[in-house]
């Protein structure tokens, strides 16, 4: 006698899929994810390779259901999606001639609450209004649930001689390795966040590319999808 599936062998696989190289969703006829879907309410965007690209502003959290598999990389925390890309863009850069260093990967919602709060406390002890210093500190940090840096893919890389050159080639070469400046100050109305030039953002080179020839921010590419 032949064995048969159950009805449960037969269910087509769906839902999320990690790897050490991507986020993957698999719709419930098992295809995989590719352009924009709403997922459980939060809006999601999978590159052609099916790869999750998640949009993180102050009016986006990160989602519930994400959860960074973090890799160690100079001292500080990345997801693993983009460890690879970051070693090289650093090692190229270092060719170059540009001296850098890594100086805030991943972080906990208790670390952005207390860098949250630093800067939120300091305008108030300069005589500001609740009102004021909450505008103030979210145009410098980013709302606890609301930073990039929670998903592992952000990164601040710190130019030892600043003289502005290590951030100039962010802005001519980071695309190639499928990271984007993130914060720019032409921007701002869009990000929320004021100009950050050592703040990227690892988002896979197909988007990386489009951003860059598009001179667009991560909000205007997805807002060709949301309208």
């Amino acid at each position: 006698m032949q064995p048969t599936n159950t009805p449960e062998e037969d269910k087509p696989l769906s839902g999320w899929m990690h790897t050490d190289e991507a986020r993957y969703y698999f719709l419930e006829d098992g295809t995989m994810a590719i352009g924009s879907f709403y997922i459980d309410g939060v809006f999601r965007y999978f590159s052609s390779d099916g790869n999750y690209v998640p949009l993180i502003n102050p009016w986006n959290e990160v989602p519930e259901d994400y959860t960074p598999r973090l890799v160690s990389i100079e001292g500080e925390k990345m997801d693993s999606s983009c460890v690879e890309a970051l070693k090289k863009l650093m090692a190229d850069a270092r060719k170059a001639g540009l001296t850098c260093e890594l100086n805030s990967g991943y972080r906990s919602i208790s670390t952005q609450t207390y860098l949250w709060n630093r800067r939120y406390n300091d305008y108030i002890s300069k005589g500001y209004s609740e009102e004021e210093a909450y505008r103030l500190t979210a145009r410098r940090v980013a709302y606890p649930g609301t930073s990039e840096h929670h998903t592992g893919l952000a990164i601040d890389i710190v130019e030892l001689v600043e003289d502005g050159t290590l951030y100039e080639w962010f802005r001519q070469h980071a695309w190639e390795y499928g990271f984007v400046v993130r914060y720019r100050g032409d921007k701002e109305p869009l990000t929320g966040i004021k100009d950050e030039p050592w703040h990227l953002r690892y988002v896979g080179k197909e988007v990386a590319q489009i951003l860059q020839e598009n001179d667009w921010c991560l909000e205007e590419f997805m807002n060709q999808f949301t309208g």
